[in-house]
């Protein structure tokens, strides 16, 4: 019976400890902890994603200032993860900064904590951003979205997924004859877009499509049961460069993947 018990009370501090070492309850996927002090202002926020009645959520808490809760879609869990990747990379800073920045995630599987993170980096920034966007805090560029205009009567369309984009061929036109006359260098590729949209006959540039879904707002259709989809939703893998991912929001607010430039399988 003695040993009994031992064993018993070993296994509720194993399980204790577990607890203990990842910060996280039962319903808890991670748990983010932010420190800034600096010159110019200081922050301390505690970011919890948890599970509720079968959706994801999201819980800000920010010392000596305001709560924040959020439902989290499929496109803001995708984000969440990128940044955890992006945490993990993150190395000391190296050059002179008054700001003394760290910031600890913990998940159920590990513990990444950074501490002399390089004052510029802004990553917990967009992650709050994207996790309660329309709230009023954090910051926002790394997603476009492009709500799909319904008035559009277009026979030239793109297919991504199970989805047709259609784009306004007149429009869509007197823009490339507008940005050729600027003589920028890219002539080539506006008088592309121009052939392609008007569907003439030649080769187009490999990122007609790219340029087009970016730069102009499409209807969007589902192939299949012709429903029209809410919007796109774009993803800045890459400021600099065509690095784009592509969601489609339904009338039903859920969130499609249709592609990824880094994966072409879509």
């Amino acid at each position: 019976m003695k040993h009994y018990m031992i064993k018993l009370f070993l296994i509720g501090l194993l399980i204790a400890t577990n607890l203990s070492c990842n910060h996280l309850e039962k319903n808890e996927i991670a748990r983010i902890e932010y420190r800034l002090f600096g010159d110019f202002g200081s922050e301390e926020s505690d970011l919890l994603l948890f599970e509720k009645d079968g959706l994801t959520k999201a819980k800000l808490e920010i010392k000596r200032g305001k709560k924040y809760v959020a439902d989290v879609n499929q496109a803001g869990l995708d984000y969440f993860y990128s940044f955890i990747n992006d945490l993990r990379s993150l190395k000391k800073q190296t050059a002179y900064c008054t700001t003394d920045l760290s910031c600890t995630a913990y998940t159920k599987n590990e513990t990444i904590s950074r501490t002399q993170i390089d004052c510029q980096w802004e990553g917990f920034e967009y992650l709050k951003g994207i996790l309660f966007q329309g709230q009023g805090i954090g910051k926002i560029f790394r997603y476009e979205e492009k709500i799909s205009d319904s008035t559009i009567d277009s026979n030239f369309s793109i297919r991504y997924g199970n989805y047709d984009f259609y784009f306004n061929v007149k429009y869509v036109t007197s823009w490339c004859d507008k940005m050729m006359g600027l003589k920028d260098g890219l002539e080539p590729m506006y008088k592309s877009i121009k052939r392609e949209v008007n569907q003439d006959s030649g080769a187009y540039h490999v990122d007609n499509h790219s340029w087009l879904m970016t730069m102009f707002t499409p209807r969007i259709v589902n192939v299949n049961t012709k429903e029209e989809g809410k919007s796109l939703l774009i993803r800045l893998n890459d400021t600099l460069t065509a690095d784009r991912t592509y969601f489609v929001i339904t009338p039903q607010n859920d969130t499609t993947k249709i592609f990824d430039s880094r994966e072409r399988s879509f």
